[in-house]
């Protein structure tokens, strides 16, 4: 992951939030490809270089990051 680019490590945490919806809930898949484009966008805006760095380096959100994706989810409804 270290290698990937802004907008691939987007799509990266758009697929994960879809593949989760679609394992807890039953979801139209345009809903869940929606809400979770929201939230992948609105994460990789929120995120310093520094912490979109740290999630490719390591696969996890850091601390200062955690805060900002529970934004982005409660922002998105996912």
């Amino acid at each position: 992951m270290r290698n990937l680019t802004d907008e691939q490590l987007r799509r990266r945490i758009q697929d994960a939030c879809i593949f989760q919806l679609s394992e807890t809930e039953e979801t139209i898949k345009t809903n869940a490809v929606n809400r979770c484009g929201c939230y992948a966008g609105n994460l990789m805006k929120a995120m310093t270089k520094d912490e979109a760095d740290e999630l490719r380096a390591n696969g996890t959100y850091g601390k200062t990051a955690r805060p900002k994706v529970e934004s982005a989810l409660k922002v998105c409804k996912v």
